[in-house]
């Protein structure tokens, strides 16, 4: 019929015993995440190490955000009828903030297709993590870096400037 207590116990405590082994194991191989999505445009591109083993692409990828400003003086004779960055209010008008970013390419199809086919100006969404590096340059002076490994890049769009 139906078990009685006494028969349930040692299972549910096999069972309490045995998920803890496995959590505790889970922990020891706990996954992370470390995952960096820019959307920007191409400054820069080089190729290091071409003659090396290990060769890759460093890029720079400008991001920018719009904020809003307060404008001291304002008169007729400073604004301009094409300007979009002023609002309707007198006192503001949106400033751009640009931030760069280095971008550091090793996978092969990925280096060889970004130096062949992305030209400076081209948007792009770059996935990728975040890595640091610490080095001494020729003045001993020891300087910490922070950049993109990317994963994989998307073209979003043609190059400015070009129709």
């Amino acid at each position: 019929m139906f078990p009685t207590r006494l028969t349930i116990l040692p299972q549910v405590l096999r069972c309490i015993h045995t998920s803890a082994i496995r959590s505790a194991d889970k922990m020891a191989r706990e996954r992370c995440l470390n995952k960096v999505t820019l959307l920007g445009r191409i400054g820069t591109i080089d190729m290091i190490g071409k003659e090396s083993n290990h060769p890759f692409v460093n890029m720079t990828l400008a991001t920018h955000n719009y904020y809003k400003s307060e404008i001291t003086s304002l008169s007729d004779n400073n604004k301009r009828s094409c300007d979009y960055l002023f609002v309707t209010a007198e006192s503001e008008e949106f400033t751009q903030y640009t931030e760069w970013h280095k971008v550091k390419i090793f996978k092969p199809s990925l280096r060889d297709t970004v130096y062949i086919y992305a030209a400076s100006g081209t948007r792009v969404l770059v996935e990728g993590e975040l890595r640091y590096r610490t080095y001494t340059n020729d003045s001993d002076i020891t300087t910490k870096e922070a950049y993109i490994n990317a994963g994989w890049l998307f073209k979003c769009s043609i190059q400015l400037g070009k129709q």
